[in-house]
């Protein structure tokens, strides 16, 4: 962690340097010149990536599998609440602060309400949308009619898949948390913060269900120095959780995610659950960069040789996911006992001073720890940040070569007499045409190049995104077409429920059913596909971009021949890249549809519309169903079940179709079109900086050939300076690359 810091700090004083060196020089009117300005804004904006620069470690598994414990590990400190309830809808992310604090991040009033109505939408008997007016949990009559409505749905409807229904849960909750937070929320994201003493007061929020659901996230910042400032290590909602909304969540958090570290626990090992996250996180294209940890619990075990066996297994099973992965495997408990001594409880001393006494589980939980740090570290910092330092020091030279050739330029021609000054000015303004024509040529070839990548990608997306052929929709509709409902398990809720009730109770179990397969299949689809196209447009822009960095060479060598004694410092190496595109996107503020969204569908199908339909279509008939005999009624009521749940699965695909397609535009104008051109203007810049480099304006210069020999002698000695400084931040920045190649 050090180097890079280090390293950072070291590019963050060149920067500042270089800036003094163009404010000093900007200063005089004559020395004064455009290049100056565009240095002067690229050394701000390096300065400014370099400060606020996130690399985001996102720490998943399966309910119950340590995740909690080894962030709180990794941090050395009690700072999460260790088993937090399964319904949690939080990601807490945590940073190094300058002071012990939690930033608690409360939804708006909009957003607590249409969570709410998305939920009433699951159950028959809670109809609020009368007369126009939404839900409002803020007046007291809906607040009123809604705990009392809740009081009276049947126990079957409280139940989806053996779990308690995860709709019902949210209201429940809502409207047991209201008066505590009522205070706090307002019409935007609100925040609240507790600090030093009061810090731990977070959990009140953050380890209770019923305050959780009215929170976006929280943000803790530890005054420790583990990790660096730029770091935010995320502990994220278990992946099995019940609510497929909240892998949704874990999605969207992903879209922004540097580095997963995957938490298995040895006393499960792997579970269908692990396969089914892991293969979803494969799809979405981001199973390269993950660490894997097997948390041990040491009295779990008869011996050594046991957890050995189990980790071999866990690496095995791992395996047909990802090859060699990389698994690591010791306590995160121990660990954080052990770097907390001082802190925890007798209760907890007495198992750390049991668990020292066997050597064999701590040494090598101990050696594990060790290595998987080091992988952490590789991780972060050799693999991502080179690229980051690596794009920043290949600017920062173009800066101080375009100073220094500016300086031997404005040098060699104050040492000439007035005619030979104006006859080099004239040379070069007259080469200085050319390598306009060439900065001219690359902004058309982007041009049309952007263009035909647009149109390009325009087809592919409208094809992935097809309704008969596409990638993500026939499978979905299918899904939804053939979706088996046992009918029979229902018979005896139309006896004791009634008709409508038992349709309501059937509409929840494929809904939950559509919203899982959504969120384990179509999303990771979706972000795979764009991933790859990513990658496509940046590959293919370079393509375009590229030829012109040998036109501006040859230029370039023809501009150094205009006179004999420039010394021009040309890189011949470099090529023009897009170094890093997330931090493109992060700059520019593109980002892709929330993946939450797509499980939105159910807001533009009314269900309580949708239910209606069917019911009221077979209404008279059911009711003479009524007057005929028990066993025959009950057959024909299946029958109308069945005709009634063939409208809900229509209406339900004709809303997704509906509302993947608006999905499909937004990816299309929001995000792709806006990417292509942020990509294309980033390339024409990097041209730009090449050309800014070595060519640069003399007008000032011109005013002072026939000034005074005095005059013209103190600008020298100031010319001659500035290559002393310059001269010393090109080592600099050398040394730099040199330390970045031997050690990230």
């Amino acid at each position: 962690m050090e180097n890079y810091s280090s390293i950072k700090n070291e590019i963050m004083k060149i920067c500042q340097k270089l800036l003094l060196i163009i404010n000093n020089n900007y200063s005089i009117k004559e020395l004064a010149c455009e290049s100056f300005n565009n240095w002067k804004n690229t050394c701000d904006q390096i300065h400014l990536q370099l400060s606020e620069e996130i690399l985001r470690v996102a720490v998943v598994g399966t309910i119950k599998s340590g995740k909690s414990t080894l962030v709180n590990s990794l941090f050395k400190g009690d700072y999460l609440k260790r088993g937090a309830g399964v319904v949690t809808s939080i990601v807490t992310r945590i940073r190094r602060g300058d002071t012990l604090s939690a930033t608690l991040y409360f939804n708006s009033w909009d957003k607590i309400n249409d969570d709410i109505s998305n939920s009433l939408l699951a159950f028959s008997s809670l109809n609020f949308n009368e007369n126009g007016k939404k839900f409002d949990i803020r007046r007291t009559t809906d607040r009123e009619k809604l705990t009392n409505a809740l009081g009276m749905l049947e126990g079957e409807q409280l139940i989806t898949s053996d779990s308690r229904n995860s709709n019902s849960l949210l209201l429940s909750y809502y409207l047991k948390g209201y008066d505590d937070v009522k205070d706090i929320i307002t019409s935007d994201i609100t925040t609240k913060k507790y600090m030093g003493d009061d810090f731990h007061n977070h959990t009140k929020f953050a380890g209770n269900e019923v305050l959780a659901v009215y929170l976006k996230d929280i943000l803790l910042e530890i005054n420790d120095s583990v990790f660096d400032i730029n770091i935010e290590i995320a502990d994220c909602q278990g992946s099995d959780s019940p609510n497929p909304l909240h892998l949704a969540m874990i999605q969207d958090y992903f879209l922004y995610t540097n580095l997963l570290i995957y938490a298995i626990s040895s006393r499960t090992g792997i579970r269908q659950a692990d396969l089914k996250f892991l293969s979803i996180i494969k799809k979405m294209g981001i199973i390269d960069n993950i660490l894997f940890v097997l948390n041990c619990d040491f009295s779990e075990h008869e011996s050594y040789e046991n957890l050995l066996n189990i980790s071999e297994k866990v690496k095995e099973e791992l395996s047909f996911i990802k090859p060699d992965p990389e698994l690591f495997t010791f306590s995160c408990l121990y660990n954080l006992f052990k770097s907390n001594e001082k802190a925890i409880s007798l209760r907890d001393k007495k198992r750390l001073n049991q668990w020292m006494e066997e050597s064999e589980f701590t040494s090598f939980s101990d050696s594990e720890t060790r290595l998987f740090n080091s992988a952490l570290h590789s991780k972060l910092i050799e693999k991502r940040y080179s690229l980051l330092v690596t794009n920043h020091l290949q600017r920062l030279k173009l800066i101080t070569s375009g100073i220094l050739n500016w300086s031997n330029l404005s040098k060699n021609i104050l040492n000439k007499d007035s005619a030979q000054a104006s006859e080099i000015i004239k040379k070069i303004n007259n080469h200085q045409i050319k390598m306009n024509q060439i900065k001219e040529m690359v902004q058309s070839t982007l041009n049309g190049g952007v263009s035909k990548l647009k149109s390009e990608l325009k087809i592919k997306i409208n094809r992935f995104f097809d309704v008969k052929y596409g990638d993500v929709l026939p499978p979905l509709i299918r899904f939804i077409r053939n979706y088996n409902i046992s009918f029979d398990n229902y018979e005896k809720n139309i006896k004791t429920a009634g008709f409508q009730k038992t349709l309501f109770l059937i509409y929840q179990e494929f809904k939950q059913a559509v919203d899982s397969y959504i969120t384990e299949n179509t999303n990771p689809q979706i972000i795979g596909f764009i991933k790859k196209e990513e990658i496509h447009c940046k590959e293919i822009l370079e393509l375009i971009v590229n030829p012109y960095k040998s036109m501006i060479l040859d230029s370039l060598s023809e501009y150094s021949q205009i006179e004999n004694n420039l010394n021009f410092n040309i890189d011949t190496e470099s090529k023009i890249k897009i170094q890093d595109l997330s931090s493109i996107k992060k700059l520019m503020g593109i980002d892709l549809p929330p993946c939450t969204a797509i499980i939105k569908y159910s807001a533009a199908v009314q269900a309580e519309a949708m239910v209606k339909l069917g019911f009221f279509s077979i209404i008279k008939l059911f009711k003479k169903f009524l007057k005929k005999e028990s066993d025959k009624s009950n057959k024909e009521s299946i029958l109308s079940l069945k005709s009634a749940i063939v409208r809900i699965k229509r209406e339900t695909e004709d809303s997704i179709i509906f509302h993947l397609n608006n999905y499909c535009e937004n990816i299309k104008f929001q995000y792709v079109f806006k990417l292509i051109d942020v990509l294309s203007n980033h390339l024409y810049e990097n041209v730009i900086d090449e050309y800014k480099a070595y060519v640069t304006d003399l007008t000032g210069i011109t005013k002072i050939i026939d000034k005074n020999m005095t005059y013209k002698k103190t600008i020298l000695e100031n010319l001659n300076k500035i290559d002393i400084d310059i001269s010393e931040l090109l080592n600099s920045i050398y040394k730099i690359r040199d330390k970045v190649t031997q050690t990230i």
